[in-house]
């Protein structure tokens, strides 16, 4: 099966963008529950800590999808300059 300009460990890679940002989101609702409940402001914090969280997921996403990118296009170009 061919699986374009990236190996398996390239896609595995990427699969974990996704799961990258639901724990960031998850950890942030969390630890905004928790402030809450510790602070009694519910939902505040909560809203918060998922705003953070979702900041945070995506920022990861993204430095992880420029770095799959970045090591494709280097790829493509040593296979281009070997021919």
């Amino acid at each position: 099966m061919a699986l374009g300009p990236f190996t398996k460990q390239e896609h595995l890679e990427i699969a974990t963008l996704g799961l990258e940002l639901a724990c960031a989101e998850t950890l942030g609702v969390l630890g905004g529950w928790w402030l809450d409940r510790h602070f009694n402001t519910l939902p505040w914090f909560t809203l918060a800590g998922g705003a953070a969280g979702f900041a945070a997921g995506m920022y990861m996403v993204v430095t992880g999808a420029h770095k799959a990118q970045a090591a494709a296009a280097g790829k493509l170009n040593k296979e281009k300059a070997e021919k």
